[in-house]
């Protein structure tokens, strides 16, 4: 006797805290608590995966044993598994579909439990909800929609998404949310933003979303009626690119958005975006604030690198003296004027290069401390003034901190940003030239660095 094995059938559904993105011909599942991937180009597991986010599917899709066992859809379905993204379930176990209703307690006489346990004390669970998002078109069907709503308690904030000009008798509607207590949000696109009555202005808002590229004639229109209403308007660019991200910052600076949110979209080519805009890295999800251990950590580090140059300070003033009763400032004066002479230009340039080198391999607090006591016989036989050639030793020993091949602030930076160095010191060249052009103009215009300090006398 041969037996047949009996075929199962799933129901397949995705947790709550995936974000799903969807192309015509890729998936994208992010974890939001761990920061988990999850990528799909199956035809069998996009359409799974879009038949599962439509509106009345409620999150759950029927998965047959057939579509089961298709190689792709098998494959796809254990990885989801495997990273907590989501789950299958017996269809045996529920008597139909296990839409995310929301439940009534039905133990009333159970309620002093709950009130030990912290649990709500309301027996209807619809009581607690503080907002209900409503999906409208051309397909509503008032006559069901508005009693449903007048069976829901409380005032929850009531957002109403899609284009209410497609519904049939759409001001019976607005109608009816007018006389609602509730706070009332109108989500649409630009191109379908509708002018309210007056009678009609009672706790609206907009939420306006925003795709790239804009329609300026349809973005002006609808732009032209928010401001005839003057209602709260939180506007929702949707970006899927840096440019999209610089297209709305634009627009909020253009048009002085004072409420907006930036909402990511995926492509099936945008994953470097999500990747440095979006996703969350293991440190960000388990970063904590700053406890009392840390930060008296943080003060002993403060302590160390403030006493290093407090010791140095003192240490350099002894080393100084040394040089002096050796004579470097003598030997460093003789070997400058031997190269440049009495020449100006080339004792300011000698001077630039020497701090340039040392900023290259030490603190600038240090080489001011320790070596311009040295140069200051050059500056004075060159005839420069020493607050100017002061502020042009400075810029000039900054610039050593960036420039390789140590380059103390550069390294820091790209140890903290985990970078690598040979980008950061390729991407640094425009700014250090910059940086030597404009050293230049102050040894060629003296003025400017002299203009406040003539003018106290």
């Amino acid at each position: 006797m041969t037996s047949m094995k009996t075929a199962i059938n799933y129901w397949f559904t995705v947790e709550p805290y995936v974000f799903v993105g969807l192309t015509n011909k890729s998936a994208l599942l992010y974890n939001t608590l761990d920061g988990v991937t999850l990528e799909s180009d199956k035809e069998e597991v996009i359409e799974l995966l879009r038949e599962t986010l439509q509106a009345e599917n409620c999150g759950v899709a029927l998965l047959t044993s057939e579509r089961y066992q298709q190689k792709d859809v098998n494959a796809f379905i254990r990885e989801l598994r495997e990273k907590f993204m989501g789950d299958i379930i017996d269809v045996a176990f529920s008597k139909g579909r296990p839409v995310q209703l929301l439940p009534y307690f039905n133990f009333p006489d159970k309620r002093a439990i709950y009130k030990v346990h912290n649990f709500s004390p309301l027996k209807n669970v619809l009581e607690n909800l503080s907002e209900i998002s409503i999906h409208v078109d051309a397909s509503t069907d008032l006559t069901k929609l508005i009693p449903f709503l007048q069976s829901i308690p409380g005032s929850p904030t009531l957002n109403i998404n899609g284009n209410i000009a497609d519904v049939l008798n759409y001001s019976e509607l607005l109608s009816f949310f007018n006389q609602h207590p509730a706070p009332k949000n109108i989500v649409c696109s630009c191109q379908n933003v509708i002018a309210l009555q007056p009678d009609f202005e009672h706790n609206f808002s907009y939420r306006i979303s925003i795709d790239f590229p804009i329609d300026m004639d349809q973005w002006n229109r609808s732009r032209q009626i928010l401001l005839n209403q003057t209602l709260p308007v939180e506007y929702i660019f949707d970006v899927s690119s840096d440019d999209d991200m610089q297209q709305a910052e634009c627009f909020v600076e253009q048009y002085g958005m004072e409420k907006y949110r930036i909402n990511p979209v995926y492509t099936g080519d945008n994953i470097r975006f999500f990747e440095k805009n979006v996703f969350l890295t293991k440190e960000d999800i388990l970063s904590t604030s700053m406890t009392i251990k840390d930060f008296f950590g943080c003060l002993k580090k403060v302590f160390i690198t403030s006493g290093t140059i407090l010791l140095i300070i003192p240490a350099a003033k002894v080393f100084g003296f040394v040089l002096t009763r050796e004579n470097l400032q003598i030997i460093i004066f003789d070997a400058v004027t031997g190269f440049a002479g009495t020449n100006p230009v080339l004792i300011a340039g000698c001077i630039i290069v020497l701090f340039v080198v040392l900023g290259c391999f030490n603190d600038p607090n240090v080489n001011i401390i320790l070596f311009v006591p040295m140069v200051l016989p050059l500056i004075d036989a060159a005839g420069f003034d020493p607050i100017h050639m002061g502020i042009c030793i400075i810029i000039t020993a900054m610039i050593g901190n960036i420039t390789p091949p140590v380059g103390i602030v550069t390294m820091t930076v790209c140890a903290i940003e985990k970078l690598k160095f040979e980008k950061v010191c390729a991407a640094l060249i425009p700014l250090v030239i910059i940086l030597f052009v404009y050293v230049i103009m102050l040894l060629v215009f003296p003025q400017i660095v002299m203009f406040f300090p003539n003018q106290v006398g």
